[in-house]
């Protein structure tokens, strides 16, 4: 399961968590699950994932930092991130740009454009 291709979702709505990773997994991705962004951040410096999916906002350090600490460090800058959250206004799409946040979708999210948001992300399709 080495080549699969491993995703980090950090959401902490624990049913929320397991609808994702149950989706991603049908779809043929590794996923692994954090439910805030210290330990999202924690998994992404142990397993270097292909992806990261978090929610904008988490308990302690919430997607915009997560982001930072990701982006700040060169051996993960180039992970693509895909934010989705409850709070879509237009200072966080454009703070989470800035942070180069892949793409911002708005909960709830339909499971087709949730696959459709990973594969470009992960420049598969989409």
């Amino acid at each position: 399961m080495s080549s699969a291709i491993k995703i980090v979702v950090a959401e902490d709505d624990q049913n929320l968590s397991w609808v994702y990773q149950s989706l991603l997994q049908e779809a043929g991705y590794e996923t692994h699950i954090a439910f805030n962004g210290m330990e999202a951040l924690s998994l992404v410096h142990s397993v270097f994932p292909h992806l990261i999916l978090t929610d904008a906002i988490l308990p302690g350090m919430d997607g915009f930092e997560l982001a930072e600490a990701v982006r700040g460090n060169p051996a993960t800058r180039e992970i693509p991130i895909i934010f989705i959250s409850g709070v879509a206004e237009a200072a966080d799409r454009e703070r989470a740009a800035r942070l180069g946040v892949s793409q911002y979708l708005s909960k709830p999210v339909q499971v087709t454009d949730l696959l459709a948001a990973v594969k470009t992300a992960l420049g598969t399709g989409g």
